[in-house]
């Protein structure tokens, strides 16, 4: 394990030691209360108001409602039944032409020795 036998260096050391400094001022600056002062100095400049919403008069009166409408009888539809004939089978045959015997071709002649 040769991380452990290096051991620490200066240059970890010291920002192990910024980084708890921080730490400390930061940890006393929240448990002393230092940030209460901006946090009332903010909440006395902060002002509410209240906005009306504004109130839009229509210009036309509405329409009056419809009248009643006569709703005719339902009357269902006829009944029909349709009947179709089949349809007709298409039947086809094809002939294929026989296969192509396989052609023989004859080995290649051997090749001549290398030069020496």
């Amino acid at each position: 394990m040769a991380y452990a036998d290096q051991g620490i260096s200066r240059n970890r050391v010291i920002a192990i030691g910024v980084v708890a400094f921080i730490h400390v001022v930061l940890g006393y600056a929240f448990i002393t209360g230092l940030a209460l002062k901006a946090v009332k100095s903010a909440i006395n400049k902060i002002e509410a108001v209240n906005v009306k919403d504004k109130v839009v008069k229509p210009d036309e009166p509405p329409p009056p409602p419809p009248k009643d409408i006569e709703i005719p009888p339902y009357v269902p539809p006829p009944e029909v039944s349709i009947t179709q004939d089949a349809a007709p089978v298409i039947t086809t045959t094809s002939v294929a032409p026989p296969p192509e015997p396989p052609r023989f071709t004859p080995p290649a002649p051997p090749a001549p020795p290398a030069p020496v």
